[in-house]
């Protein structure tokens, strides 16, 4: 069967383009996901870093600002990096012992990186993704409400229902997403295990809110 279809058709059927009278044209997710510059099209579809000095957003107070843009993989990569390179690494004294400690768990900022790319309302046009890192947790803002029937507290047992069908598949294939929804709960027993607190997740208005809490810094 897969023979037997054009490349368009193929296209197509896996919502990566459409057809627009007698032409093929990109859906959102084809050209986030393929395009040689997805934000040519769609300005709003880049993320928005920014580091602040301490746990109140001011802009007096931002350390390093940053717009991640391109393909969604370049993006979560980018995104994961930009986050590498601005937390830190705390220190606990083990007797006489000095052990080192991550404020975050990788898995666990690159989980919500990923779930923002991933849900965000790419009909709302005119927000981007923002993610602010304070001196003692970093929040994700993602433009949308939860979809379909959705609450925080089904999102927290690991119920989900994907906005974007084709990007959820397609980042699955990449092996960004996991089929099985145990990406937020895992992030909650990562993030319990390694700060001692749970996410809060959050609907503020038309944006879904993901904070992330640091690893205090146990200096004995």
């Amino acid at each position: 069967l897969w023979n037997t279809l054009s490349w368009e058709q193929l296209l197509v059927n896996m919502r990566l383009a459409q057809t627009v009278g007698s032409e093929v044209r990109p859906t959102i997710a084809g050209l986030l996901l393929f395009g040689d510059d997805p934000q040519r099209y769609l300005e709003y579809a880049r993320i928005s870093a920014v580091t602040f000095r301490g746990a109140d957003a001011g802009e007096a107070d931002i350390l390093l600002s940053k717009e991640i843009t391109g393909r969604l993989d370049r993006m979560i990569d980018e995104a994961e990096v930009f986050l590498g390179q601005n937390t830190f690494v705390t220190s606990q004294m083990n007797g006489w012992r000095r052990e080192d400690q991550p404020q975050y768990h990788r898995d666990v900022l690159r989980e919500a990186v990923v779930n923002a790319v991933a849900h965000r309302d790419y009909s709302i046009r005119t927000s981007q993704i923002r993610i602010f890192a304070f001196a003692d947790r970093i929040e994700f803002h993602s433009p949308g409400r939860l979809p379909n029937t959705v609450t925080v507290d089904s999102v927290r047992s690991g119920i989900h229902s994907s906005r974007n069908p084709a990007l959820y598949t397609h980042l699955t294939h990449l092996g960004y997403m996991r089929r099985i929804g145990v990406g937020v709960p895992l992030m909650i027993r990562l993030s319990r295990e390694l700060s001692g607190r749970e996410p809060a997740f959050a609907l503020v208005g038309e944006e879904f809110r993901v904070t992330i809490w640091a690893r205090p810094s146990r200096t004995q």
